[in-house]
């Protein structure tokens, strides 16, 4: 719930407004790979599986908080995060040229109706309206009028 109400609504909406407004394509990602990388996971100590919101720096910066020694999955993660971002960063375009064993999936803008995301896992998979049942139902909650609240 704190998720949905501090990070999930508002990036829903922004991303379905910037896609409406913006002339450069939008793209939304979503992280799942839950590594020895994930910073705030450390600093918060927390232990619960999932990732947390900011876990990705740990991924596109070395900190005092990086272990020595990287797993596999981990040197990938990395590998994947810098890539992606310096695709982006170079041509507006996170998609490499030509896909790779490392990226081997195409990441499509967001649309109007159709807010197309990447998740950054062990593997890389793309989806459409990522929690989409969730942001209908704070949606409905948000616009609820005083004269017909039913709580």
């Amino acid at each position: 719930m704190q998720s949905d109400v501090n990070f999930l609504n508002g990036k829903w909406n922004s991303i379905k407004h910037l896609s409406l407004t913006s002339s450069a394509p939008v793209y939304l990602y979503r992280m799942s790979l839950s590594t020895n990388l994930n910073i705030y996971k450390k600093i918060g100590k927390i232990f619960h599986p999932g990732v947390c919101h900011g876990d990705d720096l740990g991924y596109l910066f070395k900190t005092v908080l990086t272990p020595k020694h990287l797993s596999p999955v981990e040197k990938e993660g990395i590998k994947r995060f810098t890539k992606l971002w310096t695709n982006f960063a170079k041509s507006g375009d996170p998609n490499p040229i030509e896909k790779n064993d490392l990226i081997n999936i195409t990441w499509n803008p967001a649309w109007k109706d159709e807010l197309n995301y990447l998740d950054i896992g062990e593997n890389l998979t793309v989806g459409v309206n990522p929690d989409a049942r969730r942001m209908k139902f704070w949606n409905e909650i948000y616009t609820m009028k005083d004269t017909n609240a039913k709580l």
